[in-house]
C-alpha cells in the first residue's frame, strides 16, 4: 500500500489502516517506509471474506486521492509561466503607443 505524504510515520495511522486491512483478512507483513507498507493474507481467508461495498480488500492506494496542494501548484505554475509573457506583450505594446511614428515631408517627383 502507498501514500502520498509519509502517512505511516503516525503511529496512529498506522494502526487505523492495519485495522482497515484486517477486515479483508489482509497481515502486515513489513513496512518498508513511511510511505510504503506490505501486507499478506493467508489463502484460507482469501474464499471466505468477502469485500463489502465500503471497502476494497485490493486497494493500493490510502489517503485522498486529490490534494489542493496539487491543483494550486498547477495553477501557480501557469501564473509564473503566462503572467511575464503577458506583461513583456503590454510593455511592447505601450512602447509603441508612446513612440512618435517617423513623418516624413512630401518629396517632390523626380524628372528625368
Amino acid at each position: 500500500m502507498r501514500s502520498r505524504r509519509n502517512q505511516f510515520h503516525d503511529p496512529e495511522v498506522l494502526r487505523k489502516v492495519c485495522q482497515e486491512e484486517a477486515q479483508g483478512g489482509w497481515i502486515l507483513f513489513e513496512k518498508l517506509d513511511d510511505r510504503r507498507l506490505r501486507f499478506k493474507r493467508p489463502m484460507a481467508l482469501r474464499e471466505k471474506i468477502k469485500p463489502t461495498p465500503k471497502y476494497d480488500p485490493y486497494r493500493s492506494y490510502y489517503g485522498p486521492r486529490f490534494e489542493w496542494e496539487s491543483l494550486l501548484s498547477v495553477i501557480l505554475l501557469m501564473m509564473m509561466a503566462t503572467l511575464p509573457a503577458y506583461l513583456g506583450y503590454r510593455l511592447v505594446i505601450l512602447s509603441q503607443q508612446s513612440a512618435p511614428l517617423p513623418t516624413t515631408a512630401p518629396s517632390a517627383p523626380l524628372r528625368p
